[in-house]
This record gives structure tokens, sequence and C-alpha cells, in this order.
């Protein structure tokens, strides 16, 4: 049963409005680069597209998924795409579920690679967690700390407030609490999540790796 379901993109009428409060056209161009271009939900980075495909960043075939996707118009290619390459969430989330017959998020990273590499004839490797230490993980987004994919279940929001509601917020995994790896990155974990963290410190919460 999936832990993580993520909900098809829908960007909120007052969010817009927000946006559309910004009268010069440096303020719009400054708010959408940072809140849409440089942050997670309505485009994704490389490393949140391959966290949603549940595939490993070092295996074969990397460059062949990232063609096919944009090839089928996944790929971001408005005004900011010459310098920042993202890709389209709710597009990959109907690609997905037209491909494997099935959403993404319902499926672990094995099966998710087995489907595009039986659907496409690649030969892509399962992206591994780094909580659970195997591949039968439900990967929604990377890790705002190591950029690995991680699990919702097994991460805990960063300290990020953002003014939009379609703004994902960053998340830690608790590997990067473990390690402390978050705290070189410069990131401070959100007050709500001090028992687990508190916990996995102390070694009452433990990896299998």
């Amino acid at each position: 049963m999936p832990v993580f379901q993520p909900e098809k993109v829908e960007v909120a009428y007052q969010a817009i409005r927000t946006l559309d409060k910004l009268k010069a056209p440096h303020q719009v161009a400054r708010d959408i680069l940072r809140y849409v271009i440089n942050r997670q939900r309505l485009l994704l980075d490389k490393d949140n597209l391959l966290a949603q495909l549940g595939v490993a960043k070092t295996g074969q075939d990397v460059d062949a998924i990232l063609d096919i996707l944009k090839t089928d118009q996944v790929l971001y290619t408005g005004i900011f795409s010459e310098g920042w390459t993202r890709w389209w969430l709710h597009r990959l989330q109907d690609w997905g579920d037209e491909l494997c017959s099935e959403s993404l998020g319902n499926m672990t990273a094995s099966a998710r690679v087995s489907c595009l590499n039986n659907k496409l004839g690649l030969k892509l490797s399962a992206a591994k967690s780094r909580w659970q230490n195997d591949t039968d993980a439900f990967f929604g987004f990377a890790c705002a700390s190591c950029l690995q994919p991680t699990e919702q279940e097994f991460s805990v929001l960063a300290y990020d407030p953002t003014p939009y509601s379609f703004v994902q917020r960053k998340s830690i995994c608790w590997k990067c609490v473990e390690t402390g790896e978050f705290e070189k990155h410069g990131f401070e974990i959100d007050d709500g999540a001090e028992l687990i963290v508190e916990k996995i410190r102390n070694g009452e919460i433990r990896s299998r790796s």
C-alpha cells in the first residue's frame, strides 16, 4: 500500500491572484523564477523527476528516458527554459498513467522502472531508498539535502516558509537527519518534526542501511 499519493497539480486561484497583484514585469519574473522555476510541484528539476520515476541517477539509459520525455512534451519549454531545464509534473503524471495503466505514485520504484523498461525498451535501474536500503520504496520527491529520492513516510519537513500554496515544501530524508548532513547545507528542521528527529538522533529509530 503506497504511503505517498501525489495529488493532481492544480494552482489555486487565490495564488494566481497574488501573482497578478505584481504589476511590474520584473516583479512577476522574479516570483516566477523564485517560486515556480526554482521550486518543485508545478515544475520538477532533474532530481525530483527521477524520484517520481523511481530511477537511479547512476544507472543506464537515464539520458534516453529524458529524451523520451522531451519527445512526449513533458519537458517545460517556456520563457525560462533556456536557463533551467524543468519538466511539467502534471504532464508526467498523465504520461505515467497512460504508459503503465496506473499512477506511478501507486507503484514502488522497482515496479515503476520495470514498467518503463518493458514499455520503452530501456535498461534503467531502480533507485534505492537510503533509509530502507531497497528499491521497494514509494518515492515522492528528492531530499532537499542529499538530493536522493525519498519517501514521504521517511522524511521530515524543513523550515521553509513560502507565500504560495502551489509550492512544494522542502523535505529532509531521515538518513540526512541521522547523519546530520542536512545541517551542512544550511537547512533547519520544522518545529513540528522535533519528536521524530529526537528519536532518530538518539537511536530509537534506525535505518536498515
